[in-house]
Parts: structure tokens; C-alpha cells; sequence
């Protein structure tokens, strides 16, 4: 009999509203989640590295008050200074930090229905200050990150940040007390890759000026993953158990990340905090050069010091205050829906997609080593938390108790360890 070409030959799924919604939830949420997680994890260094937008001088004053000051050129004609931030690194983090509270207090407003309502529900000291180690890890991982991406480049940065799988691993084995990963050579590799790419970005450099800062870069890059790392094996059972809603969560975290930013700064050196307030947005750690490209003033004898071309906020560094904004809230988001292993695993996707985008946008020329390093952390990273997701934890079989349930056709009592005596 021939088919009626007028009518499909498989039927259509009907799908109901409340099927749709679960679908929704089921998949079309984390799918979301796992895109804008890999979007914020490219744009996120390439803000930071934006931002960057002047270059220092380090001049040495001389015997007779000779001021001599460096300049170094490539070898294709481009200015190869360092690039810096010209601004103080802990103003970025705090205003990153005051728009996320901001945020999060009007979002849950909006889901309340009136500002009081949420300032009722949010304003809670206890439950706020429980949240305190997430508060100190993630403030001071903040800190570090801006410390970080000004001395080094975005690649090294975020090749060391790929070390925190490995300290995740550990901190999960003496923190939680797990067993460890089977996947230690997977982890090692990470690790010594992340070694390798560090060392191969502070080698290819024009001066041991930018080489050390390089180095220094990734130090603090390493103390960053380590703070992640700690956040995030503390965080996710937060953001999971909490019944408070999203925001409410968001809230109190970005407030005690807050607070710890505010701690820091009275407790951070003169020379890298602001004078005052008005030097919030205009000043910067290093002096503007004179004209003649010489810095304000040097020790007069073998003295050296440090100068930019300009000095405070730009729209670069607005740029980079939002992008660290919503990076906080993504990774709220992503604990939320996703894990820790689904955060690892957009992380590891996102360094595939920053990598050419940095070269394309002309912050550095392409390097075949570093981007064979990159690539062999991608995968291993990859590989790690896909194998992570798809291998069982057995552990808790051996302490379930035998289910004792009654058999077809049987008599009650008999057990799963007696299959014999389910026979008819």
C-alpha cells in the first residue's frame, strides 16, 4: 500500500505546556547558563587586559642629575613597554563589587514587589556573615586577579588559572574528605602545562623589566586559582541548598566580597590605594611623565622610579568593572545550575575561543608554542571534567541496607540478596 506523502510518517510529539516547561528547565536553562558562562569567560580577560591602557617608563636618575629612561622598541617598530593599568587595581574590584550588590538588591526587589519587602528579607546580619569564608575567598581571589592581569599577560593569567582543577582535587580530598581523583595524570599534565605557558610568556619578552612582571603575574595568578578553587568547593553547597533564591544569595556574597575589598584597602600600602576620594577615579599607583618623557621627580643619586602616559579611569576600565561584575554573577548562576566540574568545563572552553580572539584584536602576535600549550590544557581540562561527570561515585553502595521489598507472586520478607525465592 503506498504511503499518503500528505501526512508525516513519524507523528509529532505532543507536547503540553507544563511538558514545555519542564524541557525548559531540564535543558534550556543550563544550556543558557553554559553559553553565557563561556561568552563572560572570553570577555572577562580581554576587558582586563583593555584596560590596560597606558604604558610605563622606568627612569634612573644619574650622578649630576642626569635622568635616563627606558625605551624599548620590537623589532617590528611598536612601542614594547609594558602595559599597565592607570589606575589603583583595588577601585576596580570595589566597583565591580558595589554594582553587584546594587544589582542584586533591585533584582530582588523586583522579584518581592517593592524595595522594602527586599531590604526586610535581604538586611539579615546572621545568614549575611555566614556566608563570610565565600566572601574572603572570592573578595581576595578579585584582588589578586586585578594584580595579576597588570603585571602579566591575559594568556599566562589564565593558563596558571587552569592549576586550580588540580588544587580543587585536593582541597575536595583534605576539605571535604572524598576520595581522590583517578585522574591524577590528567591533573599533572594541567599543571605542568600551565608551568610551561607561564614560563614561555615570560621568556618571549623585550626586557627583564617586563619578564619579571611576568613572573610576578603569574605568582599571583597561582594564589588566585588556589582562593578560587577554595570559593568554589565552599560555595556550590550554598548555592545549591539555599532556599533563598538566587538573588538573595548574590546579594550576601557580593556584600561580604565587599567588605573584604573595604578591609584591604585600610589595610593595603599607601602607594597602592587612593589618597582620597577624589583619587578614586583620577589617580593612579604611578605619576604622569613630564613631556620630555622623564618622570615628576627620582632619588638624586642611582635613584630609579616609575611614570605613565596617563593616569585614572577610562572607558576601558568602566568596561572591565562590568565585566567583573558579571562574571561574579555568572558564576553564582553557574554553581547554581550547572557545578563546579560544568564551571571547569566552560573555563576550558572559554581559553579555546580567547586565545585567537587576542591575537585577532592585536593585543599580542600569534606564538605557535603558546598555542600549542593552550591547546593541550584545553583538552585536559576537557577531559577531566567529562570523565568527572560520567564516572559514578560506588562509595555509598557498600553502606545502603538490603531493600527488603515483597516479590511477585512471593511472600514479604524475602530480599535482593535472595533471588532464588522470588521464583514462582
Amino acid at each position: 500500500m503506498p504511503f499518503d506523502l500528505g501526512e508525516p510518517l513519524l507523528p509529532k510529539p505532543a507536547l503540553g505546556g507544563s511538558q514545555v516547561r519542564s524541557f525548559l528547565r531540564a535543558y534550556g536553562v543550563p544550556a543558557a547558563v553554559a553559553i553565557l558562562c563561556v561568552t563572560v569567560g572570553v570577555m572577562h580577560p580581554l576587558a582586563a587586559e583593555a584596560a590596560k591602557s597606558t604604558r610605563l617608563t622606568v627612569c634612573t636618575s644619574q650622578q649630576g642629575g642626569h635622568v635616563q629612561c627606558s625605551s624599548v622598541v620590537e623589532t617590528d617598530g611598536k612601542d614594547g613597554r609594558r602595559t599597565v593599568m592607570p589606575f589603583y587595581a583595588v577601585t576596580l574590584t570595589i566597583s565591580a563589587e558595589v554594582a553587584s550588590v546594587i544589582f542584586a538588591f533591585f533584582a530582588t526587589a523586583a522579584s518581592e514587589g517593592s524595595i522594602e519587602a527586599a531590604r526586610k528579607r535581604l538586611f539579615t546580619p546572621r545568614a549575611t556573615f555566614r556566608l563570610w569564608p565565600v566572601g574572603v575567598a572570592y573578595g581576595v581571589g578579585d584582588l589578586l586577579q586585578a594584580f595579576a592581569c597588570n603585571s602579566a599577560s591575559a594568556p599566562v593569567v589564565l593558563v596558571i588559572g587552569q592549576c586550580k582543577l588540580l588544587l580543587t582535587a585536593v582541597l575536595t580530598m583534605l576539605v571535604l574528605g572524598s576520595k581522590g581523583p583517578s585522574q591524577w595524570g590528567n591533573l599533572t599534565i594541567i599543571t605542568l602545562a600551565a608551568i610551561a605557558g607561564a614560563h614561555n610568556g615570560a621568556t618571549h619578552t623585550y626586557s627583564s623589566v617586563i619578564r619579571a612582571a611576568e613572573v610576578k603575574g603569574a605568582f599571583l595568578a597561582l594564589l588566585k586559582a588556589g582562593l578560587s578553587a577554595s570559593g568554589a568547593v565552599i560555595s556550590e553547597r550554598f548555592y545549591k541548598d539555599s532556599t533563598e533564591g538566587f538573588w538573595v544569595m548574590s546579594f550576601r556574597v557580593q556584600s561580604m566580597m565587599l567588605a573584604t575589598s573595604l578591609a584591604l584597602l585600610l589595610s593595603m600600602d599607601a602607594s597602592e590605594t587612593p589618597g582620597s576620594f577624589g583619587e578614586f577615579f583620577s589617580g593612579g599607583p604611578q605619576p604622569m611623565c613630564m613631556d620630555n618623557g622623564g618622570a615628576p621627580w627620582c632619588d638624586p643619586l642611582g635613584g630609579q622610579c616609575e611614570c605613565v602616559d596617563k593616569v585614572g579611569w577610562d572607558g576601558w576600565t568602566l568596561l572591565a568593572m562590568l565585566a567583573i561584575a558579571l562574571n561574579g554573577m555568572v558564576t553564582g548562576l553557574t554553581l547554581k545550575h550547572l557545578s563546579a566540574v560544568g564551571k571547569a568545563i566552560c573555563n576550558a572552553l572559554a581559553v579555546a575561543v580567547f586565545y585567537p580572539a587576542y591575537v585577532i584584536l592585536g593585543f599580542k602576535p600569534f606564538d605557535l608554542t603558546q598555542a600549542a600549550i593552550i591547546g593541550v590544557i584545553i583538552i585536559s581540562s576537557y577531559q577531566y571534567a567529562t570523565n568527572k561527570t560520567k564516572k559514578p561515585n560506588r562509595d555509598h553502595i557498600r553502606e545502603v541496607p538490603v531493600e527488603r521489598r515483597r516479590c511477585r507472586g512471593g511472600s514479604t520478607g524475602t530480599t535482593l540478596e535472595e533471588p532464588w525465592n522470588c521464583r514462582g
